[in-house]
């Protein structure tokens, strides 16, 4: 009895050790096409797609350097989701840190697969989230991760290149400014934007 006792303890021991080490399946979500983000927000889930007419997404870029030529090619690229019922408006944003598009090996240091930091705008990966006039975001202290899953280039509907981003955030901690600062945490949450100005053409 005490041997079939240790048997099955080894058994269940193995078995746990085991499901730590599987990988999470993300099949169903690099699967989508078309941009979205869902997630948690302080425990409250929300799921953003464009197929709702009550979400709005944008995006571009600017000068990462402060030099506004035709000629730099140093950018912040930035994404953002709006929703919108009635006088409730919410957003979330995600700017990418200063990337010198004419240089492949900083695009892959920026936008090539696995974790990022999360922190100040133009040095990290900035994110915001805005509910009516409250405006919550990411700093140089701000915990969490950002995990870049899967790139692709596509060719729109203006002969531009952009590219398609799959992003994945967890434990994401962003705080107003000020004295009395609040904070929410972003959880769970995955987004696939459309980024424009990633390659430099003259």
């Amino acid at each position: 009895m005490k041997k079939m006792m240790i048997l099955l303890l080894t058994i269940t021991l193995i078995s746990c050790s085991n499901d730590e080490n599987i990988e999470p399946d993300y099949t169903g979500f690099l699967e989508f096409r078309g941009q979205r983000i869902n997630g948690e927000i302080d425990n409250q889930e929300f799921r953003w797609s464009l197929t709702d007419f009550n979400v709005q997404r944008g995006g571009g870029y600017s000068m990462g350097n402060g030099i506004c030529s035709p000629d730099n090619p140093v950018r912040i690229l930035r994404y953002y989701f709006t929703h919108k019922i009635h006088d409730e408006l919410e957003q979330i944003s995600i700017i990418t840190p200063a990337v010198d598009t004419s240089d492949e090996s900083d695009r892959t240091r920026v936008l090539g697969l696995g974790e990022k930091q999360i922190g100040s705008i133009y040095d990290d990966f900035y994110i915001s989230y805005r509910k009516n006039d409250l405006l919550y975001k990411s700093n140089s202290n701000t915990i969490g991760t950002l995990e870049i899953l899967k790139t692709e280039e596509f060719i729109g509907q203006d002969n531009s290149v952009y590219l398609l981003v799959w992003i994945k955030m967890d434990a994401v901690i962003l705080e107003t400014c000020g004295e009395n600062s609040q904070k929410i945490e972003l959880k769970n949450t995955y987004m696939l934007v459309s980024l424009f100005g990633h390659r430099f053409e003259k």
